[in-house]
């Protein structure tokens, strides 16, 4: 084998490993007698080696300038930057093929496969996290600029704009759009951000941009992300900035943040932030039902929550008489309601029967929550959409519980869509979690327009068990937890075909806060918290035309006129005391319920809906084929939803001209899938570079969508080649 020696006259190329560095002449006469591959460096001595090869029949390479290659494939680079990648590169300069291409020369710097691979929603992603974490300068500034130019031209908006990014500041500004805290960017189309959990680069970077904006909008900007669809990560992230802005800043919070962030940060944070800006007493209860409801969800319930945090007495006797106001405002409105009146769609049991009328096309769960409170429902929303991406919550209301606010009463009426005289007295058994595949039977078993109905005992069955405010408040989150986990095995195992609703709410709601037992159980009658009811003479009771008397802080209920079963007399408490238990115990308890204070009354009304919320899928379309003749088409698809997408059609159009073919494959959940289609009459090259193309596909449960292609790359031989007839003349 012939000896090899390298010739370096410009003294730019480092050596190549498997060679020995020359730099002077006692170093190159040393090295003839050995057999080493040699590296020689400088003019003078280059000359000499060459002539020492020349007469030992060496074989020769001579080395060119890697500065002035560095410079054809990236010309804004300067002499002297160029000098330094190729320090950068140091030997790795010898991996690289001639002539050198940018991605190349970045894939051996910096080594993440990205350089290399293909543009999409991950590249871009990977790509604005790189920027960030190394924000090129000089040299590498001018490479990845020419790279990300490359990228742009292979790429559509809004994922073009990525590759418009050329340095951590440019770069957080497009990843701020995508994430959508860009309150005032243009409105984009983006696709999911992939990269989840957030890289520590990108974590750290976002939670200084967030302080950032909170200080220069003195934390208005917060409402404003919050209305948005932020990921998981980057709520969290908002959230917990907030938190400690407004702890810095108590005077900037306003009582509607707090409600926003009840949906994402603990029962714990939020007590504090409430404790930070009180808010503004209620006021006293409107008149009109739409008002009251409006009332109690903007007005009254953030107040009530923060006298449960700060259990101030002013505050605490202010509740006391803004419940009583409320209840004999009930206790009035509710023969108006169950007669029709305006507002009587709000009762529960009227809410249950139009729901069995009007749901032609979906299959509806009917979750029923016993005695789910109003610090339980942010929890458990942030328990489910933790649990599953697949739920959308498409709108959140509240009912009116019918009285007295009891499970006994309450729950029947609710579930049969019935006032609770017209239903018998019998719960029946209730379908525990444990028997949660019955109701995954039923729902997958249902027709169209069907109800099923799933009652649950919780929470209400750990509020009754706990003695301890600081335990009932984890054991409470814990069965939350484990019923939205629950929730995410029905929606993950019911088919996918089926068109499913769950629609959440309650039998009643609970007290806010801690209630001591004073009030005593009349003759005859059972006691359940704050509510009392039993057979007893009903000598001297002159209802008239109210159908309540009140005596004390006791409110006596006629039975035909709340449409309770008659043979019973009602009783519900008009303060925050419980009525003693049927053995005679007082003490207190926390959380109870029966009565008429507003949050007793009010439940909530929560609609969801499975894969209403769907990924686009990325499309890429590559295919070549003779002009006139016969050609292949290959449609790359990433499915980035949590199920399968059928792809019917493909439909190719050249100006006015279009070309539906038929494709039919599945690409399944999170999966990368490429389908192939012979064409016929394939289109002419000039043809190709004006083709358009949009997909058809079909969701799981019928629903057909349409999306254009980003990236279409065709080619095409001509029919005929012009060839150079005078080519074989001598």
């Amino acid at each position: 084998m012939r000896r090899v020696i390298w010739l370096d006259d410009h003294r730019e190329s480092p050596p190549p490993p498997y060679a020995r560095l020359i730099e002077d002449e006692v170093a190159l006469l040393r090295a003839i007698a050995t057999e080493e591959s040699l590296f020689v460096r400088g003019e003078s001595l280059c000359r000499w080696a060459r002539s020492i090869a020349q007469s030992r029949n060496w074989r020769v390479l001579e080395i060119g300038q890697p500065s002035e290659d560095l410079r054809a494939a990236c010309p804004s680079l300067t002499s002297d930057e160029a000098t330094d990648l190729i320090d950068r590169l140091g030997p790795r300069l010898w991996d690289l093929d001639r002539p050198l291409r940018p991605r190349e020369v970045a894939h051996v710097l910096w080594g993440e496969d990205f350089w290399i691979g293909p543009t999409g929603r991950d590249h871009a992603a990977h790509w604005l996290c790189w920027l960030i974490d190394h924000n090129p300068t000089g040299g590498a500034a001018a490479l990845v600029g020419t790279i990300s130019d490359q990228w742009r031209s292979e790429t559509v908006e809004p994922l073009a704009r990525c590759y418009q990014a050329s340095d951590r500041v440019s770069a957080m500004a497009v990843l701020e759009e995508w994430l959508g805290l860009a309150v005032d960017a243009p409105d984009r189309e983006w696709p999911a951000f992939p990269l989840s959990p957030l890289p520590p680069t990108i974590s750290r970077a976002l939670h200084q941009l967030i302080r950032q904006r909170l200080i220069e909008t003195d934390g208005t900007i917060i409402g404003s992300w919050l209305d948005e669809p932020l990921s998981r990560d980057v709520t969290l992230l908002v959230a917990r900035e907030a938190k400690t802005f407004f702890r810095n800043h108590p005077n900037r919070l306003q009582s509607d943040v707090i409600g926003q962030l009840a949906r994402i940060l603990t029962p714990t944070d939020i007590d504090e932030l409430r404790r930070l800006r009180p808010p503004a007493d209620p006021g006293d209860p409107p008149a009109d039902v739409r008002a009251v409801v409006k009332w109690y969800r903007e007005q009254y319930l953030p107040w009530r929550e923060w006298t449960v945090g700060t259990q101030e007495p002013s505050a605490l006797e202010r509740a006391r008489e803004l419940g009583r106001q409320f209840g004999l405002w009930y206790l009035s409105a509710y023969l108006r309601l169950w007669m029709g009146g305006e507002g009587h769609d709000l009762l529960t049991w009227i809410r249950t029967r139009q729901l069995q009328e009007s749901t032609p096309s979906w299959v509806t769960l009917l979750l029923v929550l016993d005695g789910l409170g109003n610090r339980d429902l942010p929890v458990l929303l942030k328990q489910i959409t933790e649990t599953t991406t697949r739920l959308v919550v498409r709108s959140n209301d509240v009912s009116l519980a019918p009285l007295p606010t009891v499970t006994e009463f309450a729950k029947p009426a609710l579930l049969h869509g019935l006032p609770p005289d017209l239903v018998q007295f019998d719960e029946g058994p209730d379908v525990p979690m444990s028997r949660l595949t019955a109701v995954i039977d039923a729902l997958n078993s249902a027709a169209p327009g069907t109800v099923i109905a799933w009652r649950l005992v919780e929470p209400d069955r750990t509020y009754h068990q706990a003695r301890d405010w600081n335990e009932l408040q984890h054991d409470v989150a814990g069965r939350l937890t484990a019923i939205a986990r629950q929730l995410g095995e029905v929606v993950e195992r019911v088919s996918a075909e089926i068109r499913l609703r769950i629609v959440l709410t309650s039998d009643h709601g609970r007290l806010l806060g801690r209630s001591r037992r004073t009030l005593r159980v009349p003759a005859g009658c059972q006691s359940h918290g704050r509510a009392a009811w039993g057979t007893i003479r009903q000598d001297g009771l002159e209802f008239r035309d109210r159908g309540y008397i009140v005596k004390g802080d006791v409110a006596i209920l006629d039975a035909s006129t709340y449409r309770l079963p008659e043979e019973h007399v009602h009783f519900v408490s008009l303060t925050d005391a419980c009525f003693e238990t049927n053995d005679g115990r007082g003490g207190e308890e926390w959380f109870p319920h029966g009565g008429v204070f507003p949050e007793e009354v009010f439940v909530p009304w929560i609609e969801l809906t499975r894969d209403s919320q769907i990924f686009s899928p990325e499309l890429a379309l590559t295919g070549h084929g003779r002009a006139q003749g016969a050609g292949h088409l290959e449609l790359s698809i990433m499915n980035s939803n949590e199920f399968p997408l059928v792809v019917e059609w493909i439909e190719l159009r050249v100006g006015e001209q279009a070309r539906r073919i038929p494709l039919r494959a599945t690409v399944g959940p999170q999966t990368r899938e490429t389908v192939h289609s012979a064409v016929e009459h394939w289109p002419t090259r000039e043809e190709c570079q004006r083709t358009t193309a949009v997909v058809d596909y079909r969701l799981p449960n019928g629903d057909m969508r349409s999306q254009p292609v980003s990236a279409i790359t065709l080619e095409s031989e001509a029919l005929y080649e012009k060839t150079n007839i005078l080519e074989d003349l001598p």
